[in-house]
């Protein structure tokens, strides 16, 4: 099932990016158009920059999900490649579909990057000042189908994974483990609850991007951040082990300033 989920993961990776480049030489015929007013290199204003800190800490903040996946591998001593080698290729992916996106859709861009990618305004007048539902221009509808398609797919198996790291946090802590014992009953409607509790959220909040960024920046922090950093200096010292390098202490203080900002910044 895995693999399965992969392949539909990187068909859309492919659908989003040829789709972006085609939309990106529409805008460059508009006869409108203002030029450098579709792209911004910064955010407009100081708070907007704190929501897009949270936005990156919250989407490649990984931690929560370590300590069940390493539970779970036959060999751990291969988790630090496999971490490495993931982490790139997600970075690469990342870094791709955002920069192509944005150059293909600037400003207008919408909060679910499927209706920018299904629908296209006819000039810069209504792409920034008619809803997307008016937009007259090319349209894309069986395109919509079939990225809820593979976004199906690719959630039935990712979902669960994530959630692994609510499951694996009830059944070890020390407060909560005894009630819900991996395989009892218990366990089994713990999970659903937890499940219906991300489906409930997911359907009742219609801007998902502003609760993440929220969340991200009040929590992440900590758990990608502060408390890393805290427990492996006691280890280090409880250990007797010797100061990390100046360059690795330099890169911790910057670490440690860049979740400073977005957990005052960004929450604000």
């Amino acid at each position: 099932v895995v693999p399965v989920a992969a392949l539909c993961l990187v068909v859309l990776w492919a659908i989003i990016i040829s789709k972006s480049a085609i939309d990106a030489q529409r805008w460059q015929d508009w006869p409108n158009m203002r030029p450098g007013s579709l792209h911004r290199w910064w955010p407009s204003t100081f708070s907007g920059t704190g929501i897009v800190f949270a936005t990156l800490f919250g989407a490649i903040g990984v931690n929560g999900n370590v300590p069940s996946v390493l539970c779970e591998m036959k060999d751990p001593t291969q988790f630090p490649l496999a971490f490495k080698t993931a982490m790139t290729i997600v970075f690469v992916v990342y870094a791709m579909v955002m920069a192509v996106c944005y150059y293909a859709y600037g400003e207008f861009i919408q909060a679910d990057v499927v209706e920018s990618l299904t629908s296209f305004p006819a000039d810069y007048q209504q792409a920034f000042h008619v809803p997307v539902k008016d937009w007259t221009g090319p349209k894309a509808r069986a395109l919509e189908d079939i990225i809820c398609c593979l976004l199906l797919v690719k959630l039935l198996v990712a979902l669960p994974l994530i959630l692994m790291v609510v499951f694996h946090s009830l059944q070890t802590f020390t407060y909560t483990r005894d009630c819900v014992p991996a395989g009892s009953r218990r366990n089994k409607a713990m999970r659903l609850f937890v499940v219906a509790i991300a489906v409930l959220i997911g359907w009742a909040v219609p801007d998902f991007g502003v609760l993440f960024a929220l969340m991200a920046s009040a929590f992440f922090p900590f758990m990608q951040c502060f408390m890393p950093l805290g427990f492996s200096f006691l280890i280090r010292k409880s250990m007797g082990q010797m100061s990390s390098p100046c360059f690795r202490q330099a890169l911790h203080i910057a670490m440690g300033g860049v979740a400073a900002f977005t957990l005052t910044v960004g929450f604000w």
